[in-house]
């Protein structure tokens, strides 16, 4: 320093000079670092982990809303699927409710057979997917077949739909777990049935509509479920009434 050419120089400001000259150099060392290799990789990672997040979130956010339109759509098929099936257990619970009025009127039993069974069983009973309604007296024997004139000779009195509007006057509708018709040569059926009862309320028979497994594979069968889709229909006491993919190994078991 020339002290000729600049004038006098203070204490005061030779202080201040050394107060300047660390803060640069603490600074240059920060860019120094901030401009070296490892903290630009730092940087880069940070930002990469900053959007592989955003992406996760993302796509976890489309699963999500992918899953729960699956949901809804599981949902929709099985409502459709159900009101199908419930619509045509009503009407056929009307054929059987005439059935049993039919049975009751004394004039319509009189009445010669080819008559009395028009009068007993309407179209329904010719439906495709149903197979016989049957009527049967107070010891399980068939007295009156909706397919037949001559009722078969068949004794069904150790049938659980037979036995449980015997044993209880209350029963209503039954609907049985998948079984094996004993008159129309094996087809697996499920049966509907109601009580039968005398003029004083005691127990005279059954009336019987059988309803062929058939419907409810048909039923399944147009849906596309996907490569690893299922859908089992399963009775109230955990017998398996129908699956889709389709297996008649496992129809009927508990």
């Amino acid at each position: 320093m020339d002290v000729a050419d600049h004038g006098p120089v203070s204490v005061k400001n030779i202080k201040k000079a050394k107060r300047v000259i660390p803060v640069r150099s603490q600074s240059g060392r920060l860019l120094a670092r901030l401009g070296s290799p490892r903290a630009v990789i730092g940087g880069a990672l940070v930002i990469a982990f900053a959007m592989l997040t955003v992406c996760a979130v993302l796509l976890y956010d489309g699963r999500q809303d992918a899953l729960e339109h699956a949901r809804d759509a599981s949902r929709n098929t099985l409502l459709v699927i159900e009101r199908d099936i419930l619509r045509n257990v009503e009407l056929y619970d009307l054929s059987l409710q005439a059935v049993v009025d039919g049975v009751g009127q004394p004039e319509v039993m009189a009445l010669p057979a080819r008559l009395r069974d028009a009068l007993l069983f309407d179209r329904a009973a010719t439906a495709k997917d149903l197979g016989s309604m049957l009527v049967l007296d107070a010891t399980g024997n068939v007295l009156i077949d909706s397919r037949s004139e001559v009722p078969s000779h068949v004794n069904l009195a150790d049938r659980r739909y037979f036995t449980v509007h015997r044993d209880n006057p209350a029963a209503g509708l039954y609907v049985s777990a998948p079984l094996v018709s004993r008159i129309r040569k094996g087809d697996p059926i499920i049966v509907l049935s109601r009580r039968i009862n005398n003029p004083d309320g005691s127990f005279r028979g059954v009336a019987v509509g059988t309803l062929k497994l058939e419907y409810f594979r048909r039923l399944q069968s147009g849906l596309k479920l996907g490569p690893h889709g299922t859908m089992a229909l399963i009775h109230t006491d955990g017998h398996l009434i129908m699956r889709t993919p389709y297996n008649p190994q496992v129809i009927g078991r508990d």
